[in-house]
């Protein structure tokens, strides 16, 4: 039996020309075929590390702002519960289960522009994973507190200061590149 195989040099588009066309997927024309699985590990490990380290800047800035540390989070569900959701101080899956899976979804939202911008170039320094997280973050920052109607900000306002809200997107910024360099400590590269 003959199996053949792409010769080196050639993309997985090859390979569509066995695909309907209508079953074919692709990535945006700058992104190379073979990094679609890099990607959406990127966009997980980069989300996921940004949710969870934003989610505890979040809680250890109202602490040190005197308030219970699940507050940014349930405020986070301010979208649902208007703005006295920041004033709850109890875990609750009203509260903190809304909010919690509003603000995951958030940070993986922000990891997709993320993990595109790591993808346009195949060897970026940790300086550079740690930039671009740092303006992911930034971006995140305006378009949420700049850009969105009140009801679908963050809602960090309703339970933190500026401050706080601040650190809170340093959190965002650090999670993204961690989860980018865990992601590509795992790869092996």
């Amino acid at each position: 039996m003959h199996i053949d195989t792409v010769p080196t040099g050639e993309t997985d588009d090859s390979m569509n020309a066995l695909v309907p066309p209508d079953r074919q997927h692709r990535l945006p024309a700058n992104v190379p075929s073979h990094a679609e699985p890099d990607l959406l590990l990127d966009i997980l490990w980069s989300g996921v590390m940004g949710s969870l380290a934003s989610a505890l800047a979040a809680g250890a800035s109202a602490r040190a702002e005197g308030r219970s540390a699940v507050q940014p989070l349930n405020a986070t569900s301010h979208w649902l519960h208007g703005q006295q959701a920041g004033r709850v101080r109890r875990l609750d899956v009203a509260h903190t289960g809304v909010g919690l899976l509003t603000h995951v979804v958030s940070a993986l939202f922000w990891a997709v522009p993320y993990g595109l911008w790591l993808q346009r170039k195949s060897e970026r320094s940790a300086e550079e994973i740690i930039l671009g997280g740092v303006a992911t973050a930034a971006m995140a920052a305006t378009v949420d507190y700049l850009a969105m109607p009140r009801r679908l900000t963050p809602g960090w306002e309703l339970a933190l200061s500026k401050r706080g809200i601040g650190i809170t997107f340093v959190g965002l910024a650090l999670g993204l590149a961690g989860g980018a360099l865990l992601a590509r400590s795992l790869r092996g590269e």
